[in-house]
């Protein structure tokens, strides 16, 4: 289902951090390291989501952190 948004926001600034969320990379506030490579976003609304180690590679490709 997923699949269909990341699709249609791809080049946007859209990030899918795992099979279940999407999110505005304008809407964070703060990437915490948890474990080695391992990570938790904290949105501005308050909101943590992890952040799989691999997925944090593929973030890390398009975010400074």
């Amino acid at each position: 289902y997923l699949n269909y948004y990341e699709e249609k926001l791809k080049g946007s600034n859209f990030f899918r951090t795992s099979r279940t969320d999407i999110i505005n990379l304008d809407y964070i506030s703060m990437i915490n390291k948890v474990v080695q490579g391992v990570y938790t976003i904290e949105m501005q609304n308050g909101m943590q989501i992890d952040l799989s180690r691999r997925k944090a590679q593929q973030l890390r490709q398009i975010v400074d952190f």
